[in-house]
């Protein structure tokens, strides 16, 4: 199937990146409308067929033409209303075509079975295609998808982001598009570009019962744990804070591979939830809240560990984001129980561990990484700690 660059949508945070494409193609209008006329007609014929007790030799005629209608009506209506979903998550790949399916089917990926994405041109009747394609370590070799546009960068971007955001090392691969040898070896030259994330430092996932720290020079003390790992890898923490003044405050903790996100978070309301009407047997991709949308990024299943009881729970677990990443909703079902949680990442320099801060761990670039963000952080009115305190 060949996409249109123009309606390539793309979302991105520290866990997810989601890739989706349009079919649509206005010229498939009049080949629906046709369609649809020559597949009234052979209705009809069936139709007076049956009435008239007509012979078989009438059934079968019009075989081909049925073959021929049906394909063409099903060719048309993918190319108006399918959509590919490209959606990478913990180190897994997974290639959706909806909402009518397509013929080859989905598709799923694990990191690890990923040599190579590469990019293959080929010319065509409706001109030059850019195949964006996956060499696997088995020697399959898999079409993600295909762009047809003039600018061919388009796809290349595309491939250097998903071996970018999934830490696959760009390698030759013979008959690849737009990638000579001059191009790899002047690459090797360069410094390896890190996909830029939301880093969190070991010192919030590490905390324990009666750990304390400091948040806008308010100390706050561990008050519970609870501790969930998942069945693809991982393990999230969210910890209860208390303050001094004795106020309940929630810290998520998520965490992929040696990245970790901080998340202030509190559970909605019966009310809320009410509002929400999250059904755990349809989750739908997205959710409508307080006038923002939120993209379904992961789902997850694992077990669940509370501080007072080192009996797992099994718990399966929705996150949904915003745009920008900014703002998360975390639905939680654990046996018949569903709890939904909104959470507001923060900085890490928010968080101050006064054994650290003494010690003066951070070297030079990330001193000055956080000094430019605190700076930025400072001028924001919409500073989530600033309804906890």
């Amino acid at each position: 199937m060949i996409f249109k660059p123009k309606e390539l949508k793309v979302f991105e945070d520290q866990d997810n990146l989601n890739i989706t494409y349009s079919w649509f193609d206005s010229t498939a209008i009049p080949t629906f409308m046709f369609s649809l006329f020559w597949c009234g007609f052979l209705v009809m014929w069936y139709t007076l067929g049956l009435v008239a007790g007509a012979p078989l030799v009438m059934f079968l005629f019009p075989i081909i033409h049925v073959i021929v209608g049906i394909s063409t009506m099903y060719s048309a209506l993918t190319k108006l209303f399918n959509k590919t979903i490209i959606d990478v998550y913990y180190g897994e790949i997974n290639i959706v075509h909806k909402p009518v399916p397509w013929i080859k089917g989905n598709t799923q990926l694990n990191q690890g079975d990923i040599e190579q994405f590469y990019v293959k041109e080929a010319k065509g009747k409706q001109g030059r295609a850019y195949n964006l394609r996956a060499k696997l370590k088995s020697g399959k070799d898999i079409s993600i998808l295909a762009i047809n546009a003039s600018d061919s960068h388009l796809i290349l971007q595309l491939e250097e982001r998903l071996e970018q955001f999934m830490e696959i090392e760009d390698q030759p691969v013979s008959g690849e598009y737009g990638k000579s040898k001059q191009y790899y070896e002047k690459k090797a030259k360069l410094p390896k570009r890190k996909r830029k994330t939301k880093i969190g430092h070991n010192f919030n996932y590490d905390l324990e019962n009666g750990s304390k720290l400091t948040v806008k020079n308010n100390w706050l003390t561990v008050n519970n744990t609870t501790q969930y790992d998942w069945v693809k890898g991982n393990s999230d923490k969210l910890f209860q804070l208390i303050s001094e003044s004795g106020k309940e405050n929630l810290l998520y903790v998520r965490k992929k591979g040696k990245l970790f996100s901080s998340y202030v978070e509190h559970e909605l309301s019966t009310k809320e939830r009410n509002r929400l009407k999250f059904n755990v047997g349809s989750p739908p991709k997205k959710l409508f809240v307080d006038g923002r949308y939120y993209i379904q990024t992961a789902i997850l299943n694992g077990n669940q560990f509370l501080s007072d009881d080192s009996k797992p729970i099994a718990v399966k677990q929705w996150i949904y984001s915003t745009e920008d990443s900014e703002v998360q909703l975390r639905i939680l079902k654990a046996a018949a129980t569903v709890t939904i949680y909104k959470g507001k990442i923060i900085p890490d320099y928010y968080f101050i561990d006064p054994v650290a801060e003494e010690l003066e761990l951070r070297d030079i670039e990330d001193e000055k990484e956080i000094i430019l963000e605190k700076e930025y952080r400072e001028l924001e009115s919409d500073n989530p700690w600033n309804e906890v305190f």
